[in-house]
């Protein structure tokens, strides 16, 4: 997601900035209530690839954590698909108007679906780097592989890590 750039200013780099994965409590009331009640929402959302924020609706059906962050799994009736959303990236500003669906939304099967996912230490790193690094720091326990379940919605972000 970053790219490393050497400008030679000298900047001290002991104070990076840390990724905000905090979700705005105003945000996740306004989220899981749609849920609950079965409303669609109204939300301005940023879009990573775009950057740009626009207002869509959405009807939030389902919440995920990939090991860093919160996902909601919901309905874009702009895009007329399941679609993930970071809470992150709802502006506290949406204006979170509130509807009744008003009809019966698709069956969601990659949410529904749960994948196996099993991972090994990178074979680019040198044997005592997979054992002593790797191994150690994601838990391996002396095993070969190490299998995680989770719903086939999110296993890019097992991917991504």
């Amino acid at each position: 997601m970053l790219d490393v750039v050497a400008d030679g200013a000298g900047e001290r780099f002991d104070s990076l900035p840390t990724p905000d994965r905090q979700c705005p409590a105003n945000v996740m009331r306004h989220l899981y209530r749609a849920m609950d009640r079965n409303l669609r929402v109204e939300i301005d959302y940023m879009s990573m690839s775009s950057g740009r924020t626009t207002s869509q609706w959405i009807a939030p059906a389902g919440i995920g954590f990939d090991g860093e962050r919160l996902h909601f799994r919901a309905w874009s009736f702009r895009h007329r698909q399941w679609r993930d959303y970071v809470p992150v990236r709802v502006s506290d500003a949406s204006t979170f108007a509130t509807e009744p669906l008003a009809e019966r939304l698709p069956r969601d099967e990659e949410w529904e679906t749960i994948v196996r996912v099993a991972l090994r230490p990178r074979s680019d790193l040198s044997e005592e780097q997979q054992q002593q690094a790797a191994r150690e720091e994601h838990g391996f326990d002396g095993k070969e592989l190490v299998v995680v379940e989770t719903r086939a919605a999110l296993a890019f972000c097992l991917d991504r890590r």
